[in-house]
């Protein structure tokens, strides 16, 4: 598997089905794993596309281990809810949320012998879980999540969630891979026990180790030397942010992370009038973009090529001229790109 313009590709990824609710903009640096507590994927990928409650998550992970993308990576899905980790809060502004199709914990049967789910405890014969799909296993909260018994996830789910995670580490700066039950514990159960989830992040952490990110003094300047691609992660599989710089382009260097900085450019390109509201003020933007996203392109046409990502509803930008109904336009744009093209300009 891998990640192609925030959208998971590979033989074992579904027709992307949209979510019926997501919010803006991201750039996520976690992953969040969940169990759906459902009976099949497939319900809750239609809960996802048609529920009014605010909850969505970017994969539905199948029981044979296909997976569903319901939102893209860079836009917000609605899995955390209420939630912290250490000094951070709100995980639904920068992470990746994945729901596993699993039960999650299981109950006594209060008809007969055995455990059951949660909705077959419900029912006036319920139907009892195979003892080989169950797994008794003490939670990481255990105080707060006293239950043993837990359902078994599949060996293909945990192989495509490893598969899954690291396509998403390959793609964006990944910082941490965390279980639902981490971020919101008592509130919240899942992945559970039955989920290998620190033997994964280990995994995932030893393809893709955290790099050494140092702060640059303010004011430092870089010329490019080679036509040079900026990414959203300092890996050379990493994004794609904008269409490359030109070999002279100057740009501020903010981070040093190892082979790769991380800088500030101006990208320029035409747009269209109709999505810009003018600033007559003093100010350094002369226009805001009004659209949800707005594309820049070479020509003041709208088949014209594209030159950088779709700039974002609110981004400041200082109008060069106009033809017709457009406007050309310089913008910023912010990334990482390979040390080795950068020339630190002196003096």
């Amino acid at each position: 598997m891998k990640v192609s313009k925030h959208r998971l590709d590979g033989d074992k990824v579904n027709k992307f089905a949209k979510a019926k609710l997501f919010g803006g903009n991201i750039t996520p640096n976690s992953i969040i794993i969940h169990y759906t507590a459902g009976p099949s994927g497939a319900a809750t990928v239609r809960l996802f596309q048609k529920t009014n409650r605010t909850v969505s998550a970017h994969l539905v992970l199948h029981e044979d281990g296909t997976v569903t993308q319901m939102v893209n990576f860079n836009r917000r899905a609605y899995h955390a809810g209420k939630s912290a980790y250490g000094d951070r809060v709100g995980y639904n502004a920068f992470s990746i949320g994945i729901e596993i199709s699993n039960p999650g914990y299981l109950v006594r049967n209060p008809k007969g012998e055995g455990f059951v789910t949660w909705w077959e405890k419900k029912k006036k014969s319920p139907k009892p879980v195979s003892e080989e799909l169950i797994y008794t296993g003490t939670h990481r909260n255990a105080a707060k999540t006293p239950m043993q018994q837990w359902y078994k996830y599949p060996q293909a789910q945990i192989d495509a969630a490893y598969e899954i995670c690291e396509a998403i580490a390959a793609a964006y700066e990944i910082k941490e891979i965390l279980g639902h039950e981490e971020i919101a514990p008592g509130r919240k159960a899942d992945p559970g026990p039955a989920f290998p989830l620190d033997d994964l992040r280990k995994t995932i952490f030893e393809k893709h180790p955290l790099p050494e990110v140092k702060e640059i003094a303010e004011g430092t300047i870089g010329t490019v030397i080679a036509k040079l691609n900026i990414r959203s992660a300092p890996k050379s599989g990493a994004e794609k942010v904008a269409a490359a710089l030109l070999k002279g382009s100057k740009v501020s260097i903010l981070k040093d992370s190892d082979s790769w900085f991380y800088v500030k450019a101006d990208v320029q390109g035409w747009m269209s009038r109709d999505y810009i509201d003018t600033d007559d003020t003093d100010a350094e933007q002369d226009g805001i973009v009004s659209a949800n996203s707005l594309n820049i392109r070479e020509q003041p046409n709208g088949a014209a090529p594209k030159v950088a990502k779709a700039l974002k509803k609110g981004t400041p930008v200082v109008i060069l001229e106009q033809i017709d109904h457009w406007y050309h336009v310089q913008a910023k744009i912010e990334g990482w790109v390979s040390k080795k093209y950068i020339q630190l300009d002196e003096g």
